[in-house]
Protein backbone atom coordinates (compact mmCIF):
# COMPACT_ATOMS: atom_id res chain seq x y z
CA UNK A 1 0.00 0.00 0.00
CA UNK A 2 1.34 3.48 -0.52
CA UNK A 3 0.45 7.51 0.01
CA UNK A 4 -1.67 7.31 -4.13
CA UNK A 5 -3.69 9.96 -2.95
CA UNK A 6 -0.24 12.51 -2.59
CA UNK A 7 0.00 12.01 -6.27
CA UNK A 8 -3.59 12.79 -7.22
CA UNK A 9 -3.82 15.28 -4.62
CA UNK A 10 -0.65 17.49 -3.81
CA UNK A 11 -3.27 20.53 -2.91
CA UNK A 12 -3.83 18.60 0.42
CA UNK A 13 -0.16 19.20 1.97
CA UNK A 14 -0.87 22.97 2.12
CA UNK A 15 -4.66 23.35 1.88
CA UNK A 16 -8.02 21.30 2.78
CA UNK A 17 -9.41 23.98 5.38
CA UNK A 18 -12.21 20.76 6.63
CA UNK A 19 -8.96 18.74 7.79
CA UNK A 20 -8.70 18.93 11.58
CA UNK A 21 -5.07 19.79 11.87
CA UNK A 22 -3.05 22.83 10.38
CA UNK A 23 0.42 20.59 9.91
CA UNK A 24 1.25 19.31 6.17
CA UNK A 25 2.40 16.28 7.35
CA UNK A 26 -0.99 15.77 9.34
CA UNK A 27 -2.84 16.94 6.36
CA UNK A 28 -1.20 14.38 3.94
CA UNK A 29 -2.04 11.64 5.93
CA UNK A 30 -5.56 12.90 6.85
CA UNK A 31 -6.00 12.81 3.19
CA UNK A 32 -5.04 9.29 2.38
CA UNK A 33 -6.84 7.75 4.98
CA UNK A 34 -9.56 9.48 7.79
CA UNK A 35 -8.84 6.64 9.60
CA UNK A 36 -5.46 6.52 9.86
CA UNK A 37 -5.91 10.60 10.48
CA UNK A 38 -8.12 9.75 13.59
CA UNK A 39 -5.60 7.44 14.74
CA UNK A 40 -2.98 10.00 14.87
CA UNK A 41 -4.68 12.27 16.82
CA UNK A 42 -4.42 9.51 19.72
CA UNK A 43 -0.84 8.25 19.18
CA UNK A 44 0.53 12.01 18.98
CA UNK A 45 0.96 12.77 22.58
CA UNK A 46 1.80 15.37 25.16
CA UNK A 47 5.24 14.69 26.00
CA UNK A 48 5.81 14.67 30.21
CA UNK A 49 2.92 15.37 30.85
CA UNK A 50 3.08 13.93 34.37
CA UNK A 51 6.28 14.70 35.01
CA UNK A 52 7.76 15.98 38.76
CA UNK A 53 8.58 18.70 38.72
CA UNK A 54 5.91 20.14 35.74
CA UNK A 55 7.97 20.66 33.13
CA UNK A 56 7.71 24.65 31.77
CA UNK A 57 8.81 26.69 29.75
CA UNK A 58 8.91 26.11 25.94
CA UNK A 59 8.59 22.66 27.23
CA UNK A 60 5.00 22.61 27.79
CA UNK A 61 4.38 22.21 23.83
CA UNK A 62 6.50 19.07 23.41
CA UNK A 63 4.86 15.98 22.02
CA UNK A 64 5.78 12.25 21.53
CA UNK A 65 5.30 9.40 19.41
CA UNK A 66 5.66 6.00 19.47
CA UNK A 67 7.39 4.23 16.94
CA UNK A 68 5.71 0.78 16.87
CA UNK A 69 2.39 2.64 17.89
CA UNK A 70 2.97 4.49 14.13
CA UNK A 71 4.21 1.30 12.25
CA UNK A 72 0.85 -0.46 13.51
CA UNK A 73 -1.61 2.35 12.82
CA UNK A 74 0.09 3.00 9.28
CA UNK A 75 -0.36 -0.82 8.26
CA UNK A 76 2.28 -1.50 6.28
CA UNK A 77 2.15 1.43 4.11
CA UNK A 78 4.91 3.06 2.03
CA UNK A 79 6.44 5.84 3.41
CA UNK A 80 8.61 7.37 0.63
CA UNK A 81 5.65 9.46 -1.01
CA UNK A 82 5.40 11.61 1.99
CA UNK A 83 7.01 14.93 2.20
CA UNK A 84 10.74 14.93 3.22
CA UNK A 85 10.88 11.41 4.06
CA UNK A 86 14.18 9.96 2.93
CA UNK A 87 13.58 7.75 0.05
CA UNK A 88 16.49 5.15 0.31
CA UNK A 89 16.59 4.61 4.02
CA UNK A 90 15.70 1.38 5.94
CA UNK A 91 11.85 1.61 7.27
CA UNK A 92 12.69 2.39 10.67
CA UNK A 93 14.75 5.56 9.80
CA UNK A 94 11.80 7.02 7.76
CA UNK A 95 9.21 5.67 10.94
CA UNK A 96 11.55 7.67 12.70
CA UNK A 97 11.53 10.64 10.57
CA UNK A 98 8.11 10.78 10.41
CA UNK A 99 7.55 10.15 13.68
CA UNK A 100 9.59 13.18 14.16
CA UNK A 101 7.71 15.69 11.87
CA UNK A 102 4.46 14.46 13.35
CA UNK A 103 5.52 15.31 16.64
CA UNK A 104 7.33 18.98 15.67
CA UNK A 105 3.94 19.82 13.87
CA UNK A 106 1.69 18.65 17.15
CA UNK A 107 3.89 20.96 19.24
CA UNK A 108 3.64 23.95 16.30
CA UNK A 109 -0.38 23.68 16.67
CA UNK A 110 -0.59 23.76 20.18
CA UNK A 111 1.80 26.47 20.67
CA UNK A 112 -0.36 28.44 17.97
CA UNK A 113 1.49 28.31 14.62
CA UNK A 114 -0.85 30.05 11.73
CA UNK A 115 -2.19 26.76 9.52
CA UNK A 116 -0.59 25.94 6.68
CA UNK A 117 2.33 24.95 8.54
CA UNK A 118 5.75 22.54 7.48
CA UNK A 119 8.75 21.49 8.83
CA UNK A 120 11.58 21.19 6.30
CA UNK A 121 15.05 19.19 5.82
CA UNK A 122 18.06 21.64 5.44
CA UNK A 123 20.56 20.28 3.60
CA UNK A 124 22.34 18.90 6.90
CA UNK A 125 19.19 17.27 7.68
CA UNK A 126 18.36 19.89 10.10
CA UNK A 127 14.59 20.74 10.87
CA UNK A 128 13.91 24.19 8.90
CA UNK A 129 11.40 25.53 11.17
CA UNK A 130 8.31 28.21 9.44
CA UNK A 131 9.39 31.57 9.65
CA UNK A 132 9.20 33.09 13.01
CA UNK A 133 9.55 29.96 15.05
CA UNK A 134 12.12 27.71 16.65
CA UNK A 135 12.13 23.91 17.85
CA UNK A 136 13.74 20.66 18.44
CA UNK A 137 13.14 16.99 17.55
CA UNK A 138 15.16 13.82 18.71
CA UNK A 139 14.43 10.56 18.36
CA UNK A 140 15.41 7.32 20.40
CA UNK A 141 14.66 3.41 19.37
CA UNK A 142 11.37 3.43 20.63
CA UNK A 143 10.00 7.12 20.10
CA UNK A 144 10.19 10.24 18.44
CA UNK A 145 9.94 13.74 20.55
CA UNK A 146 9.18 17.57 19.44
CA UNK A 147 9.03 20.74 20.87
CA UNK A 148 8.42 23.83 19.24
CA UNK A 149 7.76 27.58 20.71
CA UNK A 150 7.71 30.96 18.95
CA UNK A 151 11.14 31.91 18.32
CA UNK A 152 13.67 33.80 20.94
CA UNK A 153 16.87 35.59 19.40
CA UNK A 154 19.16 33.93 17.28
CA UNK A 155 19.21 30.06 19.43
CA UNK A 156 16.99 27.22 19.42
CA UNK A 157 15.99 24.71 21.99
CA UNK A 158 17.78 21.72 22.31
CA UNK A 159 16.52 18.65 23.18
CA UNK A 160 18.07 15.04 23.01
CA UNK A 161 16.72 11.64 23.99
CA UNK A 162 19.81 9.11 24.51
CA UNK A 163 19.86 5.34 25.59
CA UNK A 164 21.48 4.82 29.58
CA UNK A 165 25.42 4.57 28.67
CA UNK A 166 26.77 1.35 29.88
CA UNK A 167 28.76 -1.58 29.27
CA UNK A 168 31.58 -0.48 26.74
CA UNK A 169 30.37 2.82 25.25
CA UNK A 170 31.28 3.73 28.62
CA UNK A 171 34.76 4.09 27.29
CA UNK A 172 34.53 5.76 24.44
CA UNK A 173 32.52 8.33 25.53
CA UNK A 174 34.76 9.17 28.25
CA UNK A 175 37.59 9.45 25.75
CA UNK A 176 36.15 11.13 23.02
CA UNK A 177 33.54 13.51 24.97
CA UNK A 178 34.57 14.24 28.66
CA UNK A 179 36.51 17.83 28.94
CA UNK A 180 39.21 17.94 31.88
CA UNK A 181 36.50 20.60 33.81
CA UNK A 182 34.35 17.64 34.21
CA UNK A 183 35.79 14.62 35.59
CA UNK A 184 35.50 15.26 38.74
CA UNK A 185 31.70 15.57 38.21
CA UNK A 186 31.68 12.08 37.04
CA UNK A 187 33.80 11.05 39.75
CA UNK A 188 31.48 11.96 42.42
CA UNK A 189 28.47 10.63 40.85
CA UNK A 190 26.86 8.34 43.34
CA UNK A 191 25.08 7.50 39.51
CA UNK A 192 27.98 7.27 36.99
CA UNK A 193 26.40 5.96 34.26
CA UNK A 194 23.36 8.76 34.74
CA UNK A 195 25.84 11.29 35.02
CA UNK A 196 27.82 10.31 32.08
CA UNK A 197 24.71 9.73 29.85
CA UNK A 198 23.31 13.15 31.30
CA UNK A 199 27.11 14.82 29.86
CA UNK A 200 26.63 13.45 26.61
CA UNK A 201 23.41 14.07 25.79
CA UNK A 202 23.34 17.74 27.21
CA UNK A 203 26.01 18.65 24.60
CA UNK A 204 23.96 17.28 21.93
CA UNK A 205 21.33 19.45 23.06
CA UNK A 206 23.53 22.10 23.31
CA UNK A 207 24.95 21.97 19.42
CA UNK A 208 21.11 21.50 18.20
CA UNK A 209 20.59 25.01 20.13
CA UNK A 210 23.50 26.76 18.83
CA UNK A 211 24.29 25.31 15.64
CA UNK A 212 22.13 27.51 13.45
CA UNK A 213 23.60 30.66 15.19
CA UNK A 214 27.31 29.03 15.67
CA UNK A 215 26.92 27.86 12.05
CA UNK A 216 30.11 25.06 12.27
CA UNK A 217 30.96 21.32 14.11
CA UNK A 218 30.91 21.76 17.64
CA UNK A 219 33.61 19.43 19.22
CA UNK A 220 32.58 17.35 22.56
CA UNK A 221 35.53 18.54 24.48
CA UNK A 222 34.24 22.27 23.60
CA UNK A 223 31.43 22.79 25.99
CA UNK A 224 31.21 21.62 29.53
CA UNK A 225 28.46 21.03 31.87
CA UNK A 226 28.71 22.14 35.41
CA UNK A 227 26.81 22.36 38.30
CA UNK A 228 25.63 19.19 38.17
CA UNK A 229 22.27 18.70 40.34
CA UNK A 230 20.89 15.13 40.27
CA UNK A 231 18.28 15.63 42.85
CA UNK A 232 16.83 18.15 40.61
CA UNK A 233 17.34 17.31 37.52
CA UNK A 234 19.32 20.34 36.34
CA UNK A 235 22.68 21.23 35.47
CA UNK A 236 24.70 24.05 33.90
CA UNK A 237 26.22 24.04 30.49
CA UNK A 238 28.25 26.69 28.43
CA UNK A 239 31.81 27.29 26.56
CA UNK A 240 34.61 24.62 28.13
CA UNK A 241 37.41 26.34 29.85
CA UNK A 242 41.46 27.07 27.53
CA UNK A 243 40.04 24.88 24.96
CA UNK A 244 41.08 25.45 21.19
CA UNK A 245 38.90 24.54 19.34
CA UNK A 246 39.37 23.20 14.84
CA UNK A 247 37.53 25.92 12.89
CA UNK A 248 35.89 24.43 10.04
CA UNK A 249 32.79 26.45 9.46
CA UNK A 250 30.05 25.81 7.10
CA UNK A 251 31.27 27.31 3.24
CA UNK A 252 30.89 30.63 2.70
CA UNK A 253 29.96 31.37 6.50
CA UNK A 254 31.67 33.28 9.36
CA UNK A 255 31.75 30.77 12.98
CA UNK A 256 30.55 32.44 16.07
CA UNK A 257 33.76 32.69 18.72
CA UNK A 258 33.29 29.96 21.51
CA UNK A 259 33.76 33.11 23.62
CA UNK A 260 30.03 34.18 22.72
CA UNK A 261 28.26 30.97 23.01
CA UNK A 262 25.37 30.96 25.70
CA UNK A 263 25.91 29.37 29.18
CA UNK A 264 22.56 28.10 29.99
CA UNK A 265 20.73 26.44 32.49
CA UNK A 266 19.77 22.45 31.47
CA UNK A 267 17.22 19.65 32.92
CA UNK A 268 16.89 16.10 32.77
CA UNK A 269 14.69 13.65 33.11
CA UNK A 270 15.35 9.80 32.77
CA UNK A 271 12.33 7.45 32.32
CA UNK A 272 13.93 3.85 32.80
CA UNK A 273 16.61 3.15 30.18
CA UNK A 274 16.08 6.46 28.59
CA UNK A 275 17.15 9.94 29.71
CA UNK A 276 16.05 13.31 28.21
CA UNK A 277 17.93 16.39 28.25
CA UNK A 278 16.61 20.21 27.30
CA UNK A 279 18.45 23.82 26.94
CA UNK A 280 16.51 26.58 25.72
CA UNK A 281 19.13 29.33 25.72
CA UNK A 282 17.37 33.30 25.73
CA UNK A 283 13.82 31.31 26.21
CA UNK A 284 11.81 32.19 29.46
CA UNK A 285 11.62 29.50 31.46
CA UNK A 286 13.77 27.05 29.43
Amino acid sequence: MNFTALETHPQALRSGAALPHGGCLHRALWACSTELGAALATLVQPAWAHAQPPIAGPWVCAFQLDLQALDLALQGRALAALPGVPTAATRSRQLSFVAGRLCAEAALQMAGATPPFEVQKGVTGQPLWPQGWAGSITHSRHRAVAVATQRQGSFDPGLDVEQLIVGNTRSAVLQMCVHESERHLLASATQPELALTVLFSAKEAYYKAVYGAVRRFIDFKEVALSDWQPQAGSFSIGPAPAWAPPTLPAPGLQPVPSADWPSVRGWFLQQGEEVTTAVAPGYAGG
